[in-house]
């Protein structure tokens, strides 16, 4: 099991000067971020895009090669329209001629099959008599989700609704951090009534992008099932 960390990076900081290039300081921050407002079908989708509040100019946004200028409100953020993958480049005017700063690519997906994409993994990591605890993951196309599919406990795009099993108990122990502070498992108990039975979960969570609940089942100590390993 893995998981990616997608940042969009800039270069280290310059001091601005009349003929200096626009360069962003070298933080693990965005230079833009992206919100999807609403999907207005067609492939065509309409995004709030901002810029990093930490970020000092003024500036305007462009939408594809050679695109217009897109003015920024006084959040500096803007509402842009976009159909399929569309390059969003971020521009200064403040040292005298528009120089880039950064950029981010969207692409305006079809929410069903980004959510029919979404595929899970599990794995053991401790038994004791009948009970085995062990993490689970979500995952899904990449193209739908570049970050991956974060799992939180509450208010976030995941969200866990309940586990259960026929055979046996499942508890929820709690979200799993890995050792580089990413958050990406949840943490579980799972007790077997009785050693001879199958040992089937099932774990159901609400993703608010499709905004709907979602069923996974798997048997525990069969690791090599298909359709929980990540998605072609």
């Amino acid at each position: 099991m893995g998981s990616t960390l997608f940042i969009f990076s800039c270069q280290k900081e310059n001091s601005y000067s009349d003929n200096q290039e626009f360069i962003v300081e070298n933080r693990d921050v965005s230079c833009l971020t992206a919100s999807l407002i609403e999907e207005l079908g067609e492939g065509c989708c309409r995004y709030l895009v901002c810029v990093d509040p930490l970020l000092s100019g003024q500036f305007y946004l462009t939408a594809g090669a050679g695109g217009p200028k897109i003015f920024l409100d006084e959040s500096n953020c803007a509402e842009i329209t976009i159909c399929g993958t569309t390059e969003i480049s971020l521009y200064d005017y403040t040292v005298g001629k528009p120089t880039l700063g950064c950029s981010l690519t969207l692409t305006c997906h079809d929410r069903e099959a980004c959510c029919e994409s979404i595929s899970f993994d599990f794995n053991p990591i401790n038994t004791i008599g009948l009970c085995t605890e062990f993490l689970f993951t979500l995952d899904g196309d990449e193209a739908c989700f570049p970050n991956g599919v974060p799992i939180y406990f509450q208010d976030g795009p995941i969200e866990f609704v309940s586990a259960s099993s026929p055979q046996g108990e499942v508890e929820f122990l709690g979200v799993w951090t890995t050792p580089f502070g990413i958050t990406n498992y949840w943490y579980f108990e799972f007790c077997l009534d009785d050693l001879y039975q199958e040992n089937i979960i099932e774990i159901t969570f609400r993703e608010f992008y499709c905004d709907t609940e979602i069923t996974m089942s798997f048997d525990l100590l069969k690791p090599d099932q298909p359709n929980h390993r990540k998605c072609d």
